[in-house]
């Protein structure tokens, strides 16, 4: 029979962006058996918080690209690190710092493994339409996503998901993960789980159709497009879903799909109804209630007249 040893101290390196960066690093900074040793994060833009607040908790930092350097895995072994955690960041780090670690190196990732590696993951999830989702917690390995599962979480998707309530809600889905893995890590039980099923497709990090929408797809289909971008009131990673009104560029802030056909074709709006406009698909119609022209969000019905057709 295999007893597990008593808890003891565990000395972790974080190298975290993003408010899920933060609330992990709180999260290390409160444990009781956990000694932050280094933080690393790209310290420019609105990551500057995660080095703001492991200064405020008296912590040393470092740029998140000197973890990509394969010598930074002495620099791990020297410091004794037990754990090496990657809080979504965008740092590839090498075999040779992966395995520096005494206990392991671990990776939150915001989706489901395998189904979902890579990154926006959350925007890829909404866009397919998928009925769950979840947040994982994997060891690392030479290959991107792909170590075994240490713990994971898995809820279900509604159609009202945007980007940014499915990232919030993995961020707080990560955290209990992150806390069972370091009370686990301080008696040295960590489990390895195969990930199970077949592995996902890295799409990568651009939205489909480049960007622009396709108005031959259904409306359901184009209303989580604009889901899958929404990140408001923060700069979204793929933009808002692009289209042409005439000469000019606007883009789609809100929209929903609405049963119903109107003889039209895919494009025309058919209809002006209060501050929103209806607009023909493929399959069924479209309600937009916000266009964004010239970088402001604007009353779709002051902009757009009945017969008017949008354009990819």
């Amino acid at each position: 029979m295999v007893h597990p040893r008593p808890a003891c101290e565990v000395n972790v390196a974080l190298i975290a962006e993003e408010s899920a960066g933060i609330r992990a690093l709180q999260a290390l900074a409160s444990h009781a058996h956990v000694s932050v040793v280094l933080v690393l994060t790209q310290g420019d833009g609105a990551t500057a918080s995660v080095r703001d607040a492991a200064h405020r908790l008296g912590l040393p930092t470092s740029s998140a690209a000197r973890a990509a350097d394969a010598a930074f895995a002495d620099d791990v072994r020297a410091a004794a690190i037990d754990l090496l955690l990657n809080v979504h960041s965008l740092a590839v780090l090498p075999e040779q710092v992966v395995s520096a670690p005494s206990i392991g190196s671990f990776n939150l990732h915001p989706g489901p493994l395998p189904g979902y590696p890579g990154l926006n993951a959350p925007s890829w999830a909404i866009y397919d339409r998928a009925p769950e989702f979840g947040t994982t917690l994997h060891w690392m390995s030479a290959l991107i996503d792909a170590g075994p599962v240490a713990y994971a979480s898995r809820f279900p998707l509604s159609d009202l998901d945007t980007a940014l309530t499915l990232s919030a809600r993995c961020v707080r889905e990560g955290m209990p993960l992150l806390a069972r893995l370091l009370d686990a890590a301080a008696k040295d039980l960590v489990p390895r789980h195969p990930q199970d099923g077949s592995p996902g497709e890295f799409r990568g990090s651009g939205p489909p159709h480049g960007g622009r929408v396709d108005w031959s797809l259904p409306a359901e289909q184009i209303a989580a497009f604009v889901r899958a971008c929404d990140y408001g009131p923060f700069r979204s990673p793929w933009g808002m879903p692009a289209t042409r009104l005439g000469e000019a560029e606007v883009h789609l802030g809100r929209a929903a799909a609405q049963a119903g056909h109107l003889p039209a074709a895919p494009g025309v709006v058919v209809a002006i109804e209060g501050s929103e406009i209806v607009v023909a698909t493929g399959d069924g119609l479209l309600r937009i209630s916000r266009l964004v022209v010239g970088g402001r969000p604007v009353n779709p019905a002051t902009v757009v007249e009945p017969g008017a057709r949008f354009a990819a």
